[in-house]
Order: structure tokens, then C-alpha cells, then sequence
């Protein structure tokens, strides 16, 4: 799977050790891929959990699941999700089923051994939130919160902001898991004060003596055929492939030096025309 990153899990660059403190751990398995309930709130209980999902290595490749999660006395509930060599847990939900709200996670495959689950408490306090241990109880119920794939991603709910420089090694989508070719990409408007592309070549060659110019009535009849001018992409090639900004920049410079020559040619024959009427 191609890894990606969401430009808004980027806030858990800080050290997870120095804000939670560890209260208990267990070890799990599943017996198949599918929904499995980690732990849970009562209806009444409330606080902040770090949730750890761990393979240990034997079977499954060492990796893990760094849950955070917010639960208020109703169902408020805030979730950030780290995964770190994550390829076994696909999605997180919050689910909530006879009365108790769940943490669950959904496995690719079963977890036969050396699958370990920590619990932290965030606020210095107990969480009031309840591992499950051995073989892990299926889920369902009423979903309140449930992520995007995370397989080899980060998914923050909050948001996100950053004090110092960001640098990315692979790719990122903002409003998007699907990032193409591109290393962003951007599933909505940006906004921006001045965007710099930085471009290769210019169209300056209009103005060298070999550039052959085509006449007029060369463009009048290729515009007659093609229903676009020439070296300009079409409406259906724009709508399926996009454009380059700098490239068509180029183009479209391109197109406003042949005019200043047809103008300049224009008025040269003008020139002469009244040149002729004088004489």
C-alpha cells in the first residue's frame, strides 16, 4: 500500500512519554480479520486515554496504534490516531453497545500472538476506561466516530497548528487519501497571498527572426477546424488532465507575443496605406 501522510496528523511531532502515564496492560488475540473491542467507558465515566495497540514481533511484524481519546459525561468524544509501521489495523471507531462506549479497531487479519494493549492516562488521573484482554470481543453497536483508513497514516481530529518547519519525505493530501502522482494534493480551494512556479522555459522565442509566424488566415482557418487556437490545449483535454500552471502561462505568453506582432505588422501596413494615400 502507498504510504501517505494527512497533512493534519502532523501535531503529534511532540514526545508522547512526557504527557501520559502508563496504568495497565494486556495481551490479546482475535480469531479473524474484522471489528474488535479494545476497551471501554461506562455511560457515566469520562476522561482522557492513550490507547497503544502493539505487535511484539514473533508472528506479525513488530508495529502499533497510538490511540488518544476523549470521552466527556454524555458522548463527546475527540479521537487522534498514530500509527507507527502500521499495516495490520485498518480503521478506529467508537462505538457504543449495551450501555458502553468502545474503542475498536478493525485487524486485516487475526492476531495469534504477541498482540499487547497499554493503557495511559492522560490527565494524571485515572481514565475510567477499561481494557479488554485475552481473545478480543467483536464489535458493533451505534457508531459515534470512526476514521479513514490509517494503514500507514496519521489521522488527527483536532486541529493543528505548527511552530517550526514542516518537512515531508513522501506525500500529502489535505481533504484527501488520494494523492496520484502529485506529492500534494488538495481536494478543495487554496488560498493563497502569491504562489512562485518556477518554470524551465519561456516563450521569448516568438521574437527571434526564424520563428515562423503562422498568417492570419493560417490561424483563422485552424481555428474554423480545430475550434481552439493553435499550441492550446482543448476543453475536454483541460477537463480530464488539468493544466500546468507554468506551462500554460508560457502558452498563453506565447499567444500575446504573436499578437504584438500581428498589431505591429498591422500598423505597418497601416503605415503604408497612408503613406500611399498622402503620396
Amino acid at each position: 500500500m502507498k504510504r501517505s501522510i494527512i497533512i493534519s496528523a502532523i501535531a503529534l511531532l511532540f514526545n508522547y512519554s512526557l504527557i501520559a502515564q502508563l496504568i495497565n496492560n494486556t495481551t490479546f488475540t482475535t480469531p479473524n480479520s474484522g471489528w474488535y473491542q479494545l476497551g471501554y467507558w461506562t455511560a457515566n465515566q469520562r476522561g482522557s486515554v492513550r490507547v497503544v495497540v502493539a505487535l511484539r514481533g514473533g508472528a506479525h511484524t513488530p508495529q502499533s496504534v497510538i490511540i488518544d481519546a476523549f470521552k466527556n459525561w454524555n458522548y463527546g468524544l475527540h479521537v487522534d490516531i498514530k500509527g507507527i509501521d502500521n499495516t495490520f489495523i485498518e480503521q478506529i471507531r467508537i462505538a457504543e453497545s449495551g450501555g458502553n462506549y468502545h474503542i475498536e479497531a478493525y485487524f486485516d487479519r487475526g492476531i495469534v500472538n504477541n498482540g499487547n494493549i497499554h493503557l495511559y492516562a492522560l490527565e494524571g488521573a485515572p481514565p475510567g476506561f477499561t481494557l479488554n484482554t485475552g481473545v478480543l470481543p467483536s464489535g458493533g453497536g451505534t457508531i459515534y466516530f470512526e476514521s479513514g483508513d490509517i494503514q500507514g497514516m496519521t489521522q488527527i481530529e483536532n486541529d493543528v497548528h505548527l511552530t517550526r518547519d514542516l518537512f515531508v519525505d513522501e506525500t500529502v493530501g489535505i481533504g484527501t487519501t488520494t494523492t496520484g502522482p502529485h506529492k500534494l494534493a488538495v481536494e478543495g480551494s487554496i488560498g493563497a497571498r502569491e504562489v512562485k512556479v518556477e518554470s524551465t522555459t519561456w516563450s521569448d522565442f516568438v521574437f527571434r527572426e526564424d520563428y515562423e509566424l503562422m498568417s492570419i488566415n493560417e490561424v483563422e482557418n485552424y481555428i474554423r477546424e480545430n475550434k481552439h487556437l493553435p499550441n492550446i490545449p482543448t476543453e475536454s483535454q483541460v477537463k480530464d488532465e488539468g493544466i500546468n500552471l507554468g506551462e500554460m502561462d508560457a502558452k498563453l505568453l506565447q499567444k500575446i507575443e504573436e499578437l504584438t506582432l500581428y498589431v505591429i505588422e498591422l500598423k505597418q501596413e497601416i503605415d503604408q496605406l497612408k503613406a500611399e494615400n498622402h503620396d
